[in-house]
């Protein structure tokens, strides 16, 4: 009646299979444009670690329960709500700003940590970089430019 432990890690390793392939390619996104790439009227496709680049740069421009999809999720951050307040310059937002990457990162199911972070401010837009751990051993360094708070 009930199927057998070798039974179960086949469908847990068919599902982790299934998983990283639906994962890793994903429809391309201009962030500066907001909109979906298309070429010859097709979406494009990002695989990999791009999609998993994408994925990162879209979690920190989504702030904290103003996308409807993405409320009580954890998915995003505060950084609008943060950095726009002109008192607070003694390093508390950075650190609560990475603290947010390094708890929310990791919802993406191929992220493990960051580590290396490195963020600067210019008026109200933030620059940071920090490499991902990837489950499988890779590290990618991820760039980010001209998020707007």
């Amino acid at each position: 009646m009930f199927p057998k432990t070798d039974e179960i890690s086949e469908i847990q390793e068919q599902l982790n299979k299934e998983t990283d392939r639906n994962f890793y390619k994903i429809p391309k996104y201009d962030f500066k444009n907001c909109k979906t790439v298309l070429e010859n009227g097709q979406i494009t496709y990002v695989e990999g670690y791009e999609a998993v680049k994408q994925w990162i740069e879209k979690f920190c421009r989504i702030f904290t329960n103003r996308v409807e999809v993405y409320k009580n999720t954890g998915f995003g951050t505060n950084a609008n709500e943060l950095f726009e307040k002109k008192y607070l310059n003694n390093g508390y937002e950075e650190s609560e700003f990475e603290r947010q990457l390094k708890e929310g990162l990791p919802l993406c199911p191929a992220i493990k940590e960051i580590n290396d972070f490195n963020m600067t401010k210019k008026d109200t837009v933030l620059e940071a970089e920090f490499t991902a751990v990837m489950y499988d051993g890779t590290n990618v360094k991820v760039e980010l430019n001209d998020i707007n708070v």
